[in-house]
């Protein structure tokens, strides 16, 4: 992008002043940069700002802060009053009340492009790994919810949440250390790695760092304490919901998919098993509570969690003579908890603008913001073509979930793990 010969003499001017005051330059240049900035690139109408985290002898970190969007136009606004967390390129901040651009729209399908857990190595479970992540860090950013002005502007009001939930970004990306990564689905090591990243950023023991001690405030590190571990185990229990709703199939990649067969002795039930990883508050908060909408002519005959197997099962009954691909079934969960829909655009990298080396205007100058929408997930059982990923196969629309119906005959092996044999029919 050229400059005209006006920008460019007031850049200078502005670079040049940088050699006797860069701290103040950092952000009138900032600020000039934003105003400059093409646009023809998507802006949000979402302003950053940040408030101080005190230590506890009252002072502030300086960093790590709260940081929270204002403002928005259009779609934007659901985002006003909404922690945004910082998840790569952690190069700095713009000046306050910087107006956010639009990085990256980030579905299912561009679980790939994620900044947020990029540099992370899972070895054989690398793709598994990048799906699964990519779901927690939805129900994390979910989580915390919208916060009162006066709540984003307090140093210690709702503080926790933030930390809670940016603990959780810093343990899936990893810069932390070896001990503050998640890299395997194992619950209770990725807590430990979550507390871990934790401390090594917010100090809620007292942490030498530059050779000074610091730690936490007293009153935010009591919050935080007595939270953590609910927050982190309900954002866990629905990155799994999430997770086993994503198929690979002959279209690609796909949120919102769950596989189902038909019962064998009953071609009128369709019976649905969920891998609930031996996590049994996965089943109570949400899979054993759904409700048929818009359905009429289905049931749910029965609904239940084998402890001893990790798995829960539902059956759906259909009235005699119904279609399920004509006449469908939907259902949703009567608490959609930290889910969101991975189908839609709800997760965004935020970008800014920057003067670069050269003088121009450039983006992706500062670190990488992330923030979330939710949207809820209405579930629509239908047949179509299988395929494997996070826990079956099948077919959907935007904001659906599409349980995909096969015919088997099976033998089963119930012990500690649920092995099923299933023999494809043909119809």
């Amino acid at each position: 992008m050229k400059l005209k010969r006006k920008t460019r003499r007031i850049l200078a001017a502005f670079l040049a002043m940088s050699l006797c005051i860069p701290t103040v330059l950092h952000y009138m240049a900032t600020a000039y940069a934003l105003e400059s900035c093409d646009k023809s690139h998507e802006w949000t109408g979402l302003h950053l700002y940040w408030t101080d985290i005190p230590t506890s002898d009252g002072t502030a970190f300086g960093w790590p802060r709260k940081t929270y969007f204002t403002g928005g136009t259009g779609e934007w606004k659901d985002m006003n009053g909404m922690y945004v967390y910082c998840v790569a390129n952690h190069t700095g901040q713009p000046g306050q009340g910087a107006e956010a651009m639009v990085g990256n729209r980030l579905t299912l399908d561009k679980y790939m492009e994620f900044k947020g857990n990029e540099s992370m190595d899972y070895g054989s479970q690398m793709e598994t790994m990048k799906k699964f992540t990519f779901c927690l860090a939805a129900a994390a950013t979910i989580a915390p919810g919208k916060q009162s002005t006066s709540d984003l502007k307090s140093e210690y009001s709702t503080t926790y949440l933030d930390i809670m939930a940016q603990s959780v970004l810093l343990a899936i990306e990893g810069r932390m250390g070896l001990g503050a990564r998640i890299t395997t689905m194992d619950r209770a090591a990725a807590y430990q790695a979550y507390c871990n990243a934790m401390q090594y950023e917010y100090h809620l023991d007292p942490y030498e760092w530059e050779g000074k001690v610091t730690q936490l405030h007293p009153q935010i590190a009591s919050e935080v304490l007595a939270n953590r571990e609910k927050f982190f185990n309900d954002a866990w229990d629905a990155a799994l919901v999430m997770y086993n709703a994503i198929q690979n199939n002959a279209a690609g990649i796909q949120a919102n998919h769950m596989s189902a067969e038909v019962d064998p002795n009953d071609p009128s039930k369709y019976i649905v098993k969920i891998n609930c990883y031996n996590l049994q508050s996965v089943w109570d908060n949400y899979y054993s509570k759904i409700s048929i909408t818009e359905s009429p002519g289905w049931s749910t005959e029965s609904s239940q969690y084998d402890p001893a197997t990790g798995y829960g099962t539902i059956v759906f009954k259909g009235s005699a003579g119904i279609d399920l691909n004509k006449d469908g079934l939907k259902f949703k969960f009567d608490n959609p908890g930290f889910l969101t829909d991975l189908s839609q655009p709800v997760l965004y990298e935020f970008d800014f603008c920057t003067i670069g080396p050269d003088g121009t205007l450039q983006h992706g100058g500062f670190q990488t913001m992330f923030c979330a929408m939710q949207k809820e997930p209405t579930i629509i059982v239908g047949g179509g073509p299988g395929g494997g990923g996070g826990g079956g196969g099948g077919e959907g629309g935007e904001g659906s979930i599409a349980l995909e119906v096969h015919r088997y005959k099976h033998s089963e092996d119930w012990q500690t793990t649920y092995n099923v044999d299933l023999r494809k029919l043909d119809s």
